[in-house]
């Protein structure tokens, strides 16, 4: 039954547009239209597929920001790059972008040694090979490596030449492990037209910045507009692309989400999908913001729950709120159950009442007789109106409307996985050996027992 009834939802899921999605986010904010507007447009902004994240906001308000370049979750690795001491971010205009897997620190077992990073710094700078002439215009760097240590050398002269103007830097540490921080980095140098210095040979750092010729190219390092770097966020706006090849992140972005679309593990398949978002520069931020901290915090729990919904309702469509359409497909059921065995029967009718309970205790909720509601509802042509519209019941207003006209709506995705998920417990629990049940009301005013703890040198057994 439930594989049946799940594609009968499939069917009937209507898609969602802005603004259905708004109704949608209203609906999971307990009714605040402020976010179901801005998750709206948020998604507007971005696409079905974009990235919606959320974020505290700087003051006491909510609002809505877009950002159309590259952003990993990395933020810079000391306070001392920051830029702007207001806004505690560091803020590099028009950089170079060194991309690699290595860690930079001095040794003599780990590339690259110290004096590797000359030749990169008096690149950025815009002098000559032998640090003596400035031929180029001095931009900033940003360094994405797999770590810097804090008190190494390769730090300290950084920071130096960072605090006297020489050389604007900022260093973050790549995200991730593993595979996936391999993955983030070749998106990155893939977003900015650079290319990853790994750990498994290759060529010296001292080289990165060298063409075939031996003259200064800054060809594998990548670029960008503006680089904004907070303590735990790295965003890249303008990312400059492979030149030769302009539309190669679109092509990959594409193959990725051809990818999620065959994943069968939802984490990977959200995974593909972040990957696919954050190459083609959709993200847009939702900051949450009140004049309590509480009041903050309850604001976000109702985004993140928005943020979901609407995801949920723009994959897989909407459909009518409300309880009907569980309502609806338990008529259905109703309707076939004659012509079934008697054991299929039984369980077709037990499924059709627990499908009808969602619409009978909003109806009690509201202080109405359910019976009643459920009996006018069948009067109704079965529930539906001549264009296709469930007719339910609208508690707030109590009337008996069309739910998709009025805009009382829920996630198919969300009703689909609801239904399937209760069958599967029902039938573990059928399927069970053993359970136990307390009734509250043959335990009511009975004190509870507890069970004594076990002393502590009788717990080495346990």
């Amino acid at each position: 039954f439930a594989a049946m009834l799940s594609q009968n939802i499939r069917a009937m899921a209507k898609q969602a547009s802005p603004e259905i999605a708004a109704q949608v986010a209203t609906i999971a904010t307990n009714g605040n239209s402020q976010f179901g507007a801005l998750v709206a447009q948020a998604l507007e902004k971005v696409g079905p597929e974009g990235t919606i994240t959320l974020d505290s906001s700087t003051n006491q308000t909510t609002y809505l920001e877009i950002r159309d370049g590259f952003q990993m979750n990395a933020g810079f690795l000391s306070p001392e790059f920051v830029t702007d001491r207001e806004h505690g971010v560091a803020v590099l205009e028009n950089p170079w972008i060194l991309i690699t897997e290595r860690q930079l620190s001095q040794g003599t077992s780990k590339p690259p040694r110290l004096h590797d990073l000359g030749p990169l710094m008096n690149f950025c700078c815009g002098a000559d090979a032998e640090g003596r002439t400035q031929v180029r215009d001095k931009r900033p760097l940003l360094i994405l490596a797999d770590d810097v240590l804090a008190g190494s050398d390769a730090m300290q002269l950084l920071l130096i030449n960072h605090r006297q103007g020489n050389l604007q830097t900022c260093i973050v540490r790549a995200p991730g492990y593993g595979e996936f921080k391999r993955a983030g980095l070749s998106d990155l140098a893939l977003a900015t037209g650079g290319r990853v210095l790994g750990t498994d040979g290759g060529e010296a750092l001292s080289r990165w910045v060298t063409d075939a010729k031996g003259n200064p190219s800054g060809a594998r390092l990548g670029q960008c507009r503006r680089a904004v770097i907070t303590r735990d966020r790295l965003v890249l706006e303008g990312c400059m692309g492979d030149p030769n090849d302009p539309e190669i992140a679109t092509r990959y972005a594409a193959s990725l989400r051809e990818q999620a679309a065959d994943a069968t593990e939802p984490q990977t398949r959200e995974y593909l999908l972040q990957r696919a978002a954050r190459l083609t520069g959709s993200v847009a931020v939702l900051r949450v913001g009140a004049p309590t901290e509480e009041e903050a915090a309850t604001l976000r729990d109702w985004a993140e729950d928005a943020v979901l919904a609407v995801r949920c309702a723009v994959r897989e469509g909407v459909v009518a709120g409300g309880g009907m359409t569980l309502f609806a497909l338990a008529q259905q059921l109703r309707s076939s159950a004659p012509d079934m065995q008697e054991h299929y029967k039984r369980a077709a009718l037990i499924l059709a009442d627990a499908m009808e309970a969602p619409l009978r205790q909003i109806a009690t909720n509201a202080g109405v007789d359910a019976q009643k509601v459920v009996d006018e509802l069948l009067l109704q042509n079965a529930g539906k109106d001549e264009t296709g519209d469930i007719i339910g019941y609208d508690a707030a207003a109590e009337v008996f409307r069309p739910m998709l006209a009025a805009g009382i709506v829920d996630p198919a995705k969300v009703v689909r996985v609801a239904l399937e998920k209760a069958v599967s417990i029902a039938a573990l629990m059928l399927t069970s050996s053993c359970m136990i049940y307390v009734d509250p009301k043959a335990n009511a005013g009975q004190p509870i027992i507890h069970l004594p703890a076990l002393p502590p040198q009788n717990m080495q057994g346990v």
